[in-house]
């Protein structure tokens, strides 16, 4: 069993229309190289990929360093990776550590980040403040 998170370029979709634009994403097919994704995107991946090493993929890690690091067995995450969005399945037993990891980047990274629990549940980034009028901006 899993815990799923769906990262994801804000602009791509909407709320409304999130899980259909998803299954698409899907059934469109989706890899293991991060190189088709977003700037944004492979940034939030590649700071992931430091707590949770892919499974597969260019991005795993050695038989060596399994072996030589018998906790990492557990962190080693599932990533299918598609140009405006990715999944990442982790262990169960991870579910709150990912939490706050994934919490912890969505402050750095501007995606957005979806949630199959009970319900579907959207994250988005905050958006920009805009600058303050200045007293002689006619604006």
């Amino acid at each position: 069993m899993s815990y799923d998170f769906i990262i994801f370029e804000p602009d791509a979709i909407d709320d409304a229309g999130f899980d259909a634009w998803y299954r698409a994403q899907l059934e469109n097919g989706m890899g293991d190289d991060i190189s088709v994704a977003t700037p944004a995107l492979q940034a939030f991946y590649r700071e992931l990929i430091l707590a949770y090493p892919a499974m597969n993929g260019p991005d795993s890690p050695s038989e060596q360093a399994m072996l030589d690091d018998p906790r990492l067995e557990a962190r080693v995450t599932d990533y299918s990776i598609a140009p405006l969005v990715f999944s990442a399945s982790f262990a169960w037993s991870e579910s709150d550590a990912a939490m706050t990891v994934v919490g912890d980047l969505m402050d750095k990274h501007p995606v957005a980040v979806a949630n199959y629990g009970v319900e579907l549940l959207i994250l988005r980034p905050e958006p920009a403040p805009e600058p303050p009028k200045r007293w002689w901006s006619r604006k």
